[in-house]
Parts: structure tokens; sequence; C-alpha cells
């Protein structure tokens, strides 16, 4: 229940269901206003009364929910009840469906919701739902977690645009559970495309001021002007959560000046260099983490050489971010902000900030777990292709630094 002279609460991706007893879904309390309420993607469905109330709600917005086959004990309700309501509501793509009225103004459109089992209570879509890619994109502030993410966890849009109601309709598989999800050779040495050898068909293009360049690590590899990159379209299979492992050999060939990307997606990146300042550690450190309403950072100790092969990891496992340099865990600290998976293109060499790496790459990965530091080195020491690699001096383990978790506020630029 949505009231009592209550201001700005908010009811967001809620399955409101099978309520009995003269009881509706969401509630705006009677003849108590409730102002700048606000409810997003909501399933509301199988309720003995009204779906929705919007009774003395004022200034208040729906959007995107999906609301039908209610009244089921008490004719004359609406699926969105709106006889009482005040002055200033704002109804968006709403869908309504079945028992209950679905003309009331609050029912933007009728929908055929299709869900899988609502019978057995299971009321996600199926294919041809008229909820699929029929909502509205919701702006900021609600374009970051948790309302980029449906009630299941799946990444919102998933398709075309946002689906009405409190499930996203999930095309594919999710993620492999401990699996390599990327992995590029980079051993093709022409043309636009670089094959993903991972079989997860994450194939990447190469953009502007990539080349290939024939003194990679394991065969060739990729040159990076500093203006180009390559970029790998959105895949249900990166979109990492729990846990993960970037990886890449580097060969940087121009002085670090400002962040430098190895790898990065919208919500998990590996850098090989930083900006000064960014690192309390050491100016223009390498770092890796994941970001959801903060940053989760972890920053190396020392900065790639110039004109010689390094290889870099970040890993994650739930608890704790690692840092390894040449297979070396040189940074590891408590990291337990859950990661969330989110359905966006990946870029190596650059980011979508620009932040553009110059030298060359080899042989990046990435896994939907934490590899351990045994793992790191044999991922070191295997070609992807079967080429012969080069001398790489591995150093002795260094020490484990245990450093506080750095935290810091997305900035809206």
């Amino acid at each position: 229940m949505l009231g009592g002279f209550s201001e700005d609460v908010e009811a967001y991706g809620n399955l409101v269901h099978d309520n009995i007893n003269n009881t509706g879904g969401i509630q705006h309390n009677y003849f108590r206003p409730t102002l700048r309420t606000k409810v997003y993607n909501n399933t509301v469905t199988r309720n003995a009364r009204w779906g929705i109330l919007m009774d003395s709600a004022q200034d208040s917005v729906l959007t995107n929910n999906l609301v039908g086959d209610n009244n089921l004990a008490n004719a004359g309700f609406a699926n969105i009840q709106t006889s009482l309501q005040g002055s200033g509501n704002v109804y968006t793509t709403n869908g309504c469906f079945g028992t209950g009225s679905t003309t009331s103004p609050g029912c933007n459109t009728t929908v055929t919701p299709n869900f899988v089992n609502a019978a057995a209570g299971n009321f996600r879509l199926n294919p041809g739902s008229g909820a699929i890619d029929a909502g509205t994109v919701l702006g900021a502030p609600y374009n970051v977690a948790p309302y980029n993410v449906d009630i299941a966890g799946n990444a919102r849009p998933q398709g075309g645009g946002y689906e009405i109601g409190a499930y996203e309709y999930v095309i594919g598989t999710p993620p492999p559970v401990n699996q390599l999800v990327l992995a590029l050779p980079l051993d093709e040495g022409g043309g636009t495309i670089a094959v993903d050898v991972s079989g997860q068909k994450n194939n990447a293009t190469l953009v502007g001021g990539a080349t290939w360049d024939n003194t990679g690590v394991y065969g060739k590899a990729i040159a990076f002007d500093g203006t180009g990159y390559l970029n790998i379209p959105a895949s249900k299979t990166l979109a990492l959560a729990p846990a993960m492992t970037l990886e890449a050999w580097i060969y940087p060939t121009a002085a670090f000046t400002q962040f430098a990307t190895v790898i990065r997606q919208d919500r998990y990146f590996l850098y090989a260099a930083s900006d000064a300042g960014y690192c309390p550690s050491v100016a223009m450190a390498p770092l890796g983490g994941y970001s959801t309403t903060v940053i989760n950072v972890i920053c190396g100790t020392s900065i790639p050489p110039l004109n010689q092969w390094s290889h870099l990891a970040v890993t994650h496992d739930g608890l704790t971010l690692t840092f390894y340099l040449n297979g070396n865990i040189i940074a590891s600290q408590t990291s337990t902000d859950p990661m969330v998976p989110t359905s966006y293109p990946m870029t190596i060499g650059a980011s979508q900030f620009g932040e553009y790496f110059t030298g060359k790459i080899d042989q990046p990965m990435v896994w939907t777990y934490a590899r351990t530091r045994p793992q790191i080195l044999s991922d070191m020491s295997t070609s992807l292709i079967g080429a012969p690699g080069k001398s790489v001096e591995v150093a002795a383990p260094a020490s484990l630094e245990i450093s506080a978790s750095l935290s810091l506020e997305i900035s809206a630029d």
C-alpha cells in the first residue's frame, strides 16, 4: 500500500498476484494524499479487486506496468482504478488485459501478455507477448541499477526496448557458469573481423586505427595507434555476474598520459594505465574492476614498461578483487558489492569514453569466474592458436598487498 500522506515513494519491479479476500494489488491509500509516487515495471494480476488503485494519488507517474485479470471477486473495479484520483498524474505505456476494465485512463494499451504459465504462478513472457519491446525506456536517474534490472536479475533492455511488466523476455541463454566467453587469438592478419574461439561467437570488428601486426606474443596481434579499437556486439554471454576474469597481453609503445583501456564493457574493465592521481598507490597505475552505483576498482602497484610485453589480469570472485601483473598477485582487496549484469557492447583498446590504448594487445580473454593464480599462469603460457610463444620473463611471486576497498561515486559526466 502506498499512502498515509506519503511523498516520493517508489514501487518498481514487483510481481503482485493472487491476493484474495477483497484485496487489490498496488494501492494508494483512500483519501490520504500520496504525492509524486512512481510505479514502474510491475506485473499485477489475479487479485480480488483492482490491480493498481490511484485514488488520492497526485502528481504521480505510472509507467510500463502490466496489469490484468484482476477484479476476480468484486465486479466494477478496474485494472487501474482512477475514479477518485487527484491531479497531475501521468500514465505511460501501461498494458492492461483480461478481466477487469482495460479502458480506464491508466490503461494506455490493451496487450496479450502470453505468460509462460499463469496458473502455476509463472508470469515470465513467452515469445509473441504483447509486452515485449512495448515499454518506455526509463531516463535518468532510472536507467541504472536497480531500475535497469528486472525481477529475475536480467538487464534491461534485452532486445529492442523495455518490456512492460516485471520481467524482460530473455533471448538466448544466460552466461555460461565457470566458462571462457571470449578468447581472441588475433591471428587473422587481415580483414576486419577477429574471430572468437571461446565457442560463444563473440567476434570482434576492427575500428579506426586498429591494424594487424605480425609480432604478437603468440603469432600475430593487433596494433592500436591511439584512435582505434575492437568492437564486440552486446551479448548475453558477456553480461557477467557474479564473478569474472579479464586478462590480456599488452605492449605499450607510448608513455601513458591518461586512462588506457585494455578491455571495457559497460560494467567491468581492465586498464593498462589510469589518470595521474586516480590510484593512491602509484601515479598512472594499471587497474581493473567493475561498477554498480559506485566504481569498485583495484589498482596495480607498478606501471607496465614501454616496448615490452606484460600480462595483465583482474579477477572478482564475488568477495575479493585481485590484480595480476605477469602472473603475480600484486594487489587484493575485499569487494562485496554484487556485480550487475548488463548487455552492452565490449571494446578492446578503448572505452565508451575514449581512453585509447597505444601499442599492441594479444590474446584478450574473458571468463565468467575468478581464475586462480595457477590458472592465470597457464593462460599466459598457452597459445590460443598453437603458435610458439616468445620468451617472456615471469618474476618470482610478489608479496600480496592488501588494500582498503576503493569505492568512488559515479559522476553524471
